[in-house]
């Protein structure tokens, strides 16, 4: 603690024997960190005693401020720690990172039923299958397998011709457009067996593609069919522990050594296990119980909450759960569930063994590199990065792609894509203006939070944009560009007066971590450019195919947005968008079309 801030001393000795919740500030009276406690006065003060880890060095050294909320009970003080960190999202508390959660599958209870997949996961909307985690193969995948084999539509438009329960005369009618189904339960019952690995009929179904497709001579679908029975075998068969008991549970266990926390969160679904999930961290011994509580009621705010949960804390944390998740959570009490929890301890203890140093190697690695960028850039803290890159061809179909940064975290949800609408000065230089100014007129606008830093794609030309853009508004944040050299390798860091510093040793954290964020937003930024130009292509090729007018010309770009999506294409797919009398011709005509361009191409 800072020992001038008389302010603060004198509130750490006024704060009450009570149990609540206590929020730390820093000086710009930001909120940093919420906990909770038995006993305010002695969690509080207890900060500033003895050594600490280095997470919690570095927040008593950020701590200027305190407030204190006294409530009635521990259960109390649970609930209402969950809340304030879920509204203010304290620097150091996120254990979660943003889009980490696992995908579900959701079978919709309103009509017209569907099955969606999703991160999200709300009771109200229907039932839900999952998670899904650990696949070996891709997780949307693995929904695509279902919305086949079931008759739903991953395509919302175009139902799939033929289920495979059609076959065998048991279909519900959604590929035939019968949308509204009354056997809502026992659709519930197939995909459930789903899920408990019951897979032969999909098997078969998927072997009978592959045969039909290898007759067709498309030898590509027949692969991905073929990879798809691989696929399923082995996410059904490997690493699941199946019990003779047909309850569905959780175990979270845990390992904590040299101040690093490995927790292993098992899924049972109906008796098997079906998911593992793992997180590593760094952590204070004083505050585990409080920060394994505060990390299960974030991993449930995203997660299905079982009815019961298995976990070793003692009874006041248990009941504390219980009522802030409305759940049971509950020592492991008979044999079976010691020897479970006793398994996934070793799991635990397993994943620390194996994979501590690499992270520890990585945590301090990050911390360098962000030191390091602080000090280039002559700013306190890093707490919120953007970084932006332009992405066009020719200076035609300009966009671009913006990245952030959370705590020095990469955070999806903070990613934003733009259309440029600058066309008499198209350069390089004013589509960095643009964005740039769109971005941060609009963060005024909305009186939403400024960055620290603003990181561009590029050189001098892209800084001098970025800086003009500020200056106009009025805007004081620091600004470097990323260089790349003649091998399209990030080179070089340049600062807002336009000065270099080359990165010499490519070992360098503070390389790694730039380089890294130049790769992800040019990727970001290549992809939303590729996805808008490729469809405005497929759109200039079929204003050349005769009867094919623009309201057929938008449902087929919405429904396929590619030549090779169409010729894929059943004529019974595409019958439901166009004439059959013009299917055959359409095709014919975007073959040719296709097979110029890629004459082309190649020459």
């Amino acid at each position: 603690m800072n020992n001038t801030n008389q302010s603060l001393i004198n509130k750490l000795k006024q704060i009450p024997n009570e149990p609540g919740c206590y929020l730390w500030k820093d000086a710009y009276k930001n909120i940093i960190y919420v906990g909770k406690a038995k006993n305010l006065f002695k969690r509080t003060n207890s900060y500033f005693i003895g050594p600490k880890d280095l997470k919690t060095t570095k927040l008593v050294q950020n701590i200027d401020d305190v407030e204190w909320v006294i409530v009635s009970n521990p259960n109390e003080a649970l609930i209402l720690e969950n809340n304030l960190i879920k509204k203010h999202r304290p620097k150091y508390n996120i254990l979660l990172k943003d889009g980490t959660n696992y995908p579900y599958l959701l079978l919709t209870n309103k009509q017209p039923i569907d099955l969606v997949y999703t991160h999200n996961y709300d009771l109200k909307k229907g039932t839900y299958f999952g998670p899904i985690a650990d696949l070996k193969h891709s997780k949307y995948e693995f929904y695509q397998i279902m919305c086949e084999v079931f008759g739903f539509r991953e395509n919302k438009n175009i139902p799939p011709s033929r289920c495979l329960f059609n076959q065998f005369n048991q279909c519900f009618g959604f590929c035939k457009h019968n949308l509204y189904n009354k056997d809502y339960e026992q659709l519930k019952k197939r995909i459930s067996e789903v899920f408990k690995g019951n897979i032969d009929a999909i098997l078969k179904y998927l072997e009978y593609k592959e045969l039909e497709a290898v007759d067709r001579l498309d030898f590509e679908n027949s692969t991905k069919y073929k990879q798809q029975q691989k696929s399923l075998s082995t996410l059904f068969v490997d690493g699941l522990v199946q019990l003779e008991s047909n309850n569905s549970f959780d175990v979270i266990a845990y390992y904590w050594h040299n101040h690093y926390v490995v927790i292993i969160i098992f899924n049972y679904i109906e008796g098997k296990l079906l998911n593992k999930h793992v997180a590593t961290f760094e952590i204070d011994q004083q505050q585990w119980y409080q920060t394994l509580s505060s990390y299960i009621l974030q991993y449930y705010q995203t997660q299905k909450v079982c009815s019961q949960i298995l976990v070793l804390l003692d009874q006041t944390e248990l009941d504390a759960l219980s009522v802030a998740l409305n759940a049971k959570f509950k020592k492991p009490k008979s044999k079976q569930e010691k020897a479970i929890m006793q398994l996934c301890i070793q799991n635990a203890i397993d994943h620390y063994r194996v994979n501590i140093n690499a992270f520890i190697q990585k945590q301090t690695n990050h911390a360098i590199a962000l030191a390091s960028l602080a000090k280039i850039c002559k700013v306190d803290n890093l707490d919120l990065i953007e970084c932006f890159d332009n992405s066009n061809i020719n200076l035609q179909f300009p966009v671009a792609g913006m990245i952030g940064y959370e705590y020095g975290l990469y955070n999806p949800k903070l990613n934003r894509k733009y259309n440029l609408i600058t066309r008499t000065k198209a350069s390089d230089y004013h589509f960095m203006y643009e964005v740039i100014k769109r971005r941060y007129s609009n963060v005024l606008k909305n009186e939403t939070k400024l960055p620290n830093l603003i990181v561009v794609d590029g050189g001098e030309l892209q800084v001098s944009a970025a800086t003009k853009a500020l200056e106009e508004l009025e805007i004081k944040i620091p600004i470097i560009g990323l260089k790349k050299n003649l091998k399209h390798q990030t080179n070089a860091l340049v600062l807002a007066d336009l000065t270099e510093i080359i990165f010499d040793d490519k070992k360098d954290p503070l390389y790694k971590f730039l380089a890294k964020m130049q790769d992800d937003v040019h990727n970001y930024a290549i992809s939303f450019f590729r996805s808008k130009h490729t469809k405005s292509a497929f759109s200039s090729l079929l204003d050349q195919i005769k009867g094919i007018g623009s309201k057929r010309k938008a449902l087929l770009l919405k429904n396929y947005g590619s030549v090779q999506a169409i010729l894929n294409a059943s004529d019974e797919q595409l019958a439901l968008i166009i004439p059959k009398s013009i299917i055959n011709d359409l095709k014919d005509q975007l073959q040719t079309i296709y097979n110029k361009k890629q004459k082309i191409k190649e020459s």
